[in-house]
């Protein structure tokens, strides 16, 4: 039941223009058993941000149900300080040259990738999609931080990349934007 709740929250789209990007939801399952459940707009968030607020959500509950202070250290910049840092960075004329930069950067580029699909796209992309989890055993997973140590990227990198890579196979386009 729970699966379900949450997956058809994910499946709500988000109003961008009239509503915030996050969505809070608790439900209780029980009289001692609430769940919280965040559904977040990757235009707030990303995965490695995700795992911040999870686990600073995580020590603000155990320490307030505990009848304790906040636990997290104090910021030394806060959001706020870095929008007004990229406002006046931003100026008209350096905005001006981001966007001509990357509508050239982006002339002729594909709008759709040419994937060999089991089933005909929808007319009207409608954005839904679903997930597949697997796990990597402990081994694999040592071998690809070590690679990528020695490399000076990311996990995060690595796949990217290699999606990237994957996807123009089976496209046969040299461009994957």
């Amino acid at each position: 039941a729970l699966r379900t709740v949450a997956q058809e929250e994910a499946a709500q789209p988000f109003d961008l223009r009239h509503d915030l990007p996050v969505r809070g939801r608790l439900l209780c399952l029980a009289e001692e058993r609430h769940v919280l459940l965040l559904t977040v707009h990757h235009i707030v968030a990303d995965g490695w941000s995700l795992g911040v607020l999870t686990r600073e959500l995580t020590a603000l509950y155990q320490a307030f149900s505990q009848g304790l202070a906040d636990p997290l250290p104090p910021l030394a910049l806060q959001y706020g300080d870095y929008a007004v840092w990229q406002r006046t960075w931003l100026d008209a004329e350096r905005l001006s040259h981001q966007a001509d930069y990357w509508q050239q950067a982006l002339t002729g580029a594909p709008v759709l990738l040419t994937l060999p699909t089991d089933r005909p796209r929808p007319a009207h992309q409608d954005y839904s999609g679903a997930s597949v989890a697997l796990t990597l055993d402990a081994r694999l997973s040592t071998d690809i931080r070590t690679f990528c140590q020695a490399q000076s990227v990311t996990p995060f990198m690595l796949f990217m990349g290699a999606w990237a890579v994957l996807l123009a196979r089976l496209s046969g386009q040299e461009e994957v934007v």
